[in-house]
């Protein structure tokens, strides 16, 4: 059976445009918020991007993004008109805005034209229509219609008054009047609408946590080991991938829906930055098992050391006290049982120092072999002099040998560099 064309009801022609755009960019916030999110987005990735590379605490990254974050967010605020401006003259490259458009008013939807787009809206499709002292604005997915009073009847008025919509609103004359209209929400979809824009603002929070999440995990995993080493550990970086890659999934399969729009941006550029994170895994130190990669330095470690290990290289450059240091380090890891063996030797070692008798050569120590933790233990060897624990009697180049022991975790670090000691 053919369906019965509408008759037409009324009809508003208006042209667009600067002061009729600017006006409604106030009551579309979307608009003004997506950019300032883009912004808060943007310290972001610049945060945390920097904190990868300079290997800071994620408690300061987070710290850092959040004062940063509500730095643009108050700044945005005092300069929202600077920034709608700004989006008028971003849309404006785009569309030329003295345009003329059309508004069809029918039974059951409304046809609004213009010579860029033509879109058909059904009453039902109007999630919310508010009503200001010279503008009524007509809240869809589809596209937020602005008409001006002064191109209405009354009788265009009334009838805009009347539409079957969830949520009316009156603000003008200096009062807020806000009323629920009673629908049928079976032809509206209003509730399924509204629990899919909750699941979205749900995975676009939780994909900007999955970074944090990704890089805690990380940071968590990694503590105290090499940094090429610790790069074997961001494979799990890809554990926080089901968040933004659903969230990019769902935004575009409802790309029809307005808000998913803030899914795919988000979404695509979280996944794109866990998968390249998680990939730094390759790059990593590739372990060794042989004895002889620590035999060199048995004659120097006054202890038996374990045969069973498992031992990564690694090199570190260092800005300390006006010296460049080029710091070679084998990272050793042993056993439960091996650890703790080792762990009882050293504390039985008259050679061996706590975190807190080393204090005393911190002149002579690069600030990433320094630990306060009471559980590590040291042994310094001048490779020139052959001293244990003693800073030199003279000034000038000489290579040093730093042994350092985590008695919790049974890791085991051998720093090798030259150092142009000044007293």
């Amino acid at each position: 059976m053919d369906k019965v064309k509408e008759k037409k009801k009324f009809r508003i022609q208006k042209t667009i445009g600067e002061k009729e755009y600017l006006e409604a960019l106030k009551f579309l916030p979307g608009v003004f918020w997506e950019r300032v999110l883009g912004g808060c987005l943007c310290v972001f990735v610049i945060v945390i991007t920097l904190y990868f590379l300079a290997g800071a605490s994620f408690s300061e990254a987070f710290i850092t993004t959040i004062i940063l974050c509500i730095i643009v967010i108050i700044s945005c605020v005092f300069q929202k008109k600077k920034i709608l401006y700004k989006i008028y003259q971003d849309t404006y490259q785009c569309v030329d805005f003295n345009f003329f458009t059309t508004i069809d008013f029918y039974d059951t939807y409304l046809i609004t034209k213009s010579e860029y787009f033509t879109i058909k809206i059904l009453y039902t499709k109007i999630t919310k229509i508010k009503e200001v002292d010279k503008y009524f604005y007509l809240y869809s997915d589809l596209q937020t219609v602005m008409i001006a009073k002064k191109d209405c009847s009354e009788e265009v008025c009334s009838f805009l008054r009347n539409l079957p919509v969830p949520k009316y609103i009156c603000k003008k004359n200096g009062y807020t009047f806000k009323e629920k209209k009673v629908i049928d929400e079976r032809k509206t979809g209003g509730p399924n609408q509204k629990y899919l824009s909750i699941l979205f603002w749900f995975l676009f929070f939780a994909s900007i946590f999955c970074i944090y999440g990704a890089f805690f995990t990380i940071s968590f995993l990694g503590e105290g080991i090499p940094a090429r080493v610790a790069l074997s550990m961001n494979w799990v970086a890809w554990l926080w991938l089901p968040f933004p890659l659903l969230s990019l999934i769902l935004g575009i399969i409802y790309s029809r829906y307005r808000f998913s729009s803030k899914n795919v941006v988000i979404g695509g550029v979280c996944s794109f930055l866990l998968i390249i994170v998680g990939s730094f895994c390759f790059a990593a130190a590739k372990p060794s098992h042989q004895f002889s990669e620590i035999k060199p330095y048995q004659d120097i470690l006054q202890i038996n050391i374990p045969k069973k290990a498992t031992y990564y290289h690694d090199n570190i450059f260092e800005v300390w006290l006006d010296n460049f240091v080029d710091i070679s380090i084998l990272y050793v890891t042993y056993d439960d049982k091996a650890g703790e063996k080792l762990a009882q030797d050293i504390k039985k070692s008259d050679y061996w120092l706590t975190s807190y008798e080393v204090e005393k050569l911190y002149d002579i120590l690069p600030t990433s072999t320094q630990s306060e933790y009471e559980d590590d233990y040291y042994l310094v060897y001048n490779k020139d002099t052959k001293q244990y624990n003693m800073l030199p009697a003279s000034q000038g180049k000489q290579h040093f040998i730093v042994m350092k022991y985590d008695s919790v975790y049974y890791r085991f670090y051998i720093y090798e560099y030259t150092l142009n000691y000044v007293k």
